[in-house]
């Protein structure tokens, strides 16, 4: 996993991890944002922020087409939402994850609000992400910079 600062998202980080591995394959797989802030954290970087970004987004994308059934199937619609950093290389692997639009979930709902707390990045305002499903069940809102 790789990791570029929000604010800097064509520049990886000089922590993440590298490759190539050491039977020859492109490693990291994509690089994340990191450095966003949190509801408990002004600015919070490294792959730690960058992981759980990507794993969010794999979630999403399975959520939406629960037909990936394979670990392989849901690494290649991955890889469809990234933003070539260059050809596939050991700094930034096959680019920078970028999701676009959500997807929709059939009776799921999101919501965006101004964040009650947190401070933004100079230049971006902190929104509250809530999803919630056909039941209304929602999960602790993700607190995100907006440029």
């Amino acid at each position: 996993m790789g990791a570029v600062d929000v604010a800097h998202p064509d520049v990886v980080n000089d922590y993440s991890a590298i490759g190539p591995t050491t039977d020859g394959r492109t490693k990291p797989d994509l690089v994340a944002p990191d450095c966003a802030a949190t509801t408990f954290y002004a600015r919070f970087c490294g792959t730690s922020q960058a992981a759980p970004y990507a794993t969010g987004a794999a979630a999403l994308i399975l959520a939406a087409t629960p037909e990936l059934v394979t670990p392989t199937a849901l690494a290649s619609a991955v890889r469809a939402h990234v933003t070539p950093l260059g050809a596939p290389n050991p700094i930034s692997g096959f680019g920078r994850l970028t999701l676009g639009a959500p997807p929709v979930v059939p009776g799921w709902t999101i919501e965006l609000t101004p964040a009650s707390s947190g401070i933004a990045p100079s230049g971006s305002t902190l929104i509250a992400v809530s999803v919630k499903d056909s039941l209304g069940a929602s999960a602790s809102p993700l607190v995100a910079p907006l440029p």
